[in-house]
């Protein structure tokens, strides 16, 4: 669920509306191991290629040293 809302927050932070939805069956029950415990992260339809292409962007090869020289972040 955690990765699930970083994901979310950061298509928002985009301008994508975006959904976590937990696996009806593992929130009964509280199962959080496991195909039950399985969440999906929904966005409209017209906005899923622009989503998946957010998501799956490769992060540049220095992006650790951005963040540590940015004070913003620490």
């Amino acid at each position: 669920m955690p990765e699930a809302q970083i994901i979310a927050g950061r298509l928002q932070a985009e301008g994508i509306p975006a959904q976590v939805y937990p696996l009806e069956a593992g929130n009964q029950f509280g199962i959080t191991v496991g195909k039950l415990s399985e969440v999906v992260v929904m966005v409209p339809a017209d906005r899923f290629e622009e989503a998946e292409e957010l998501i799956f962007e490769p992060l540049p090869e220095d992006w650790a040293d951005e963040i540590e020289d940015d004070p913003s972040l620490h």
